[in-house]
């Protein structure tokens, strides 16, 4: 029983797709609004690995593969996207299910990114197909593209490689450099 609330609700600026809840939660939260906004700009994929602590190699431009450093790393992707809600997440992710849905939903997006520059797409989560194996299953969300609308002023982002390498040590430089968004949409003009 969690009498003072404190264990029931996440600040993490991280989500992920629970393939067994077939959601998207933030920590331990499920989300529940189904739109949410894709900043194409921040798009990254490359390859992923977990030892103890997640590591990244990004592609130099998404959709020219770089070499994988090992066998053991898995192909990986990262966006940001806004909920009305919740506000900015950071999707950045490997797992095969997770991996398999946001391939797709570049596929709705990819070809009118260049038309839309600046703008964001507004995509809504509509369910999840599971999919079973010789041994365990996963599951793959399932979106439908709504929208391009301009980006709220309430979508910031952070240069979260920047703060990971800081923590590591690795990378002098100022980690808290804020990406924000342009207009400043009214509750009536986003279209969730």
């Amino acid at each position: 029983m969690d009498i003072m609330g404190i264990n029931s609700t996440s600040d993490s600026i991280y989500v992920k797709y629970s393939s067994s809840d077939q959601c998207f939660m933030s920590g331990e939260d499920i989300i529940e609004a189904p739109k949410f906004l894709v900043d194409p700009e921040t798009i990254q994929i490359g390859w992923g690995i977990y030892e103890g602590a997640y590591d990244w190699v990004w592609d130099e431009k998404p959709g020219v593969r770089t070499p994988q450093p090992t066998p053991d790393w898995k192909r990986a992707f990262s966006v940001w996207i806004f909920y009305k809600e919740e506000g900015p997440k950071l999707w950045r992710r490997f797992s095969w299910g997770e991996s398999q849905g946001f391939n797709q939903l570049l596929s709705m997006i990819w070809n009118d990114i260049p038309a839309n520059k600046g703008k964001v797409a507004v995509i809504e989560y509509t369910g999840g197909e599971e999919v079973k194996f010789k041994v365990g299953k996963s599951a793959i969300p399932k979106f439908k593209f709504v929208a391009w609308v301009d980006k709220p002023a309430e979508f910031t982002t952070l240069d979260v490689d920047q703060i990971e390498a800081e923590a590591k040590g690795e990378s002098p430089g100022d980690p808290f450099t804020a990406v924000t968004g342009g207009s400043t949409l009214t509750d009536d003009e986003l279209p969730f």
